[in-house]
């Protein structure tokens, strides 16, 4: 009479192999996740940052139409004088922040540094400035 021998279960090299086959799927995977989390989160910021860029772009615009009188009163400093009021454009250094008549025009998650105001012939306003490093360069028709 013969005894049969049946196995049952994994050998311990069958369970490394199983282990390292799944440490290799759980690694690519979290890799891949964190990769794809590190990118939503930069597209997050430049979305910010473009649609702050945008809201200071229209608020100038809006301060410059009709203005009857445009002073540079420093490099970070423009007094327009628009349907009889006065109102002033200045970088607020202490926030980082642009500021009209001393109100914030830009949320707390961009910092906006080296505002500069410029005038060119004929008739022409620049205005650059760094929204959380990204270089805005405007340009605006001034009244005669």
């Amino acid at each position: 009479m013969s005894l049969k021998i049946t196995r049952r279960g994994t050998t311990l090299a069958e369970a490394v192999i199983y282990l390292a086959i799944f440490s290799l799927v759980m690694t690519s995977t979290i890799a891949t996740t964190y990769q794809l989390m590190k990118t939503d989160e930069q597209l997050t910021e430049r979305q910010i940052i473009n649609e702050e860029a945008d809201f200071i772009n229209r608020k100038i615009d809006w301060l410059l139409t009709g203005a009857t009188n445009i002073n540079i009163r420093g490099p970070d400093s423009l007094e327009v004088t628009n349907h009889g009021r006065v109102y002033t454009l200045t970088l607020d250094h202490s926030d980082q922040s642009l500021t009209l008549n001393n109100l914030r025009l830009n949320s707390q998650r961009v910092k906006i540094e080296q505002l500069e105001f410029t005038e060119a012939p004929p008739n022409q306003l620049i205005i650059n400035f760094e929204i959380n490093r990204r270089n805005i360069h405007l340009e605006y028709l001034t009244p005669t």
